[in-house]
């Protein structure tokens, strides 16, 4: 993306990079077939910082682009991995653990998402999450707290529910 014209001594970890597009083409199920995990198709047509510019498009894929002190580029991508630390009675110290909670009344229960629909001639679309997002119960006693999520380069219905979730 011509990074290293304004930065020539920045080096980019293309193995991460390579890591991240193959996790993202990974195929997931759509409705009646599948698609790649995510996409990315929105037109950039405001000038930005190339490393911000960068941190807009990762982060439609929940990526992290960051700098590690030492003039190189990583990507990490917030993907469901299994754990690599356990927490048994051997490795935790006899003080325990220091539990701290948020205050129920401010706890999200309530998500919708909006994305550029291709089949509404290209405006905007919104879904409301429901399932595992979707807290009828806390939204009867606490009432509703939204969070209004942007699926940012999205143009699919399900990528963006999928985002969203």
């Amino acid at each position: 993306c011509g990074l290293a014209a304004h930065y020539p001594h920045i080096d980019v970890n293309r193995f991460d990079f390579y890591e991240a597009a193959k996790w993202c083409d990974t195929p997931t199920t759509a409705g009646s077939g599948t698609q790649p995990r995510f996409t990315f198709n929105a037109v950039l047509n405001e000038p930005r910082n190339a490393l911000e510019m960068l941190s807009y498009v990762a982060g439609s894929f929940n990526a992290l682009i960051y700098d590690d002190m030492s003039g190189r580029i990583h990507l990490r991508v917030d993907r469901d991995d299994p754990a690599s630390q356990l927490f048994t009675p051997e490795n935790v110290s006899t003080e325990g653990f220091n539990y701290t909670y948020t205050d129920i009344s401010t706890r999200v229960n309530d998500i919708s998402v909006a994305f550029v629909n291709p089949d509404l001639d290209w405006n905007e679309d919104r879904r409301r999450i429901t399932g595992v997002t979707t807290d009828e119960a806390a939204i009867a006693k606490h009432g509703r707290i939204p969070l209004d999520f942007i699926a940012v380069g999205c143009t699919n219905e399900y990528a963006a529910i999928r985002g969203a979730r």
